[in-house]
């Protein structure tokens, strides 16, 4: 089955639908830590805003961790 958590495409199919998230290019296949990954999010309907987030943890076959560096989400 390979690293469902460590492949990129797999983001969209973990987040809520209603949130329609939209992976930004560069997409890599790979989901490594360290990876600062763009992407966009809907916070409501018609008003979208960048997410920019970074996977600190991805550890084999199990889970990943990401942490926002920008975006509409309260630190």
């Amino acid at each position: 089955m390979g690293d469902f958590f460590a492949t990129s495409a797999n983001l969209l199919k973990v987040m809520p639908p209603d949130m329609e998230l939209e992976l930004l290019p560069p997409v890599p296949d790979k989901v490594e830590e360290g990876l600062i990954m763009p992407c966009r999010v809907k916070l409501f309907p018609g008003w979208h805003a960048q997410w920019v987030t970074e996977f600190t943890r991805v550890p084999p076959l199990s889970f990943f961790v990401d942490e926002q560096r920008f975006g509409p989400y309260r630190f």
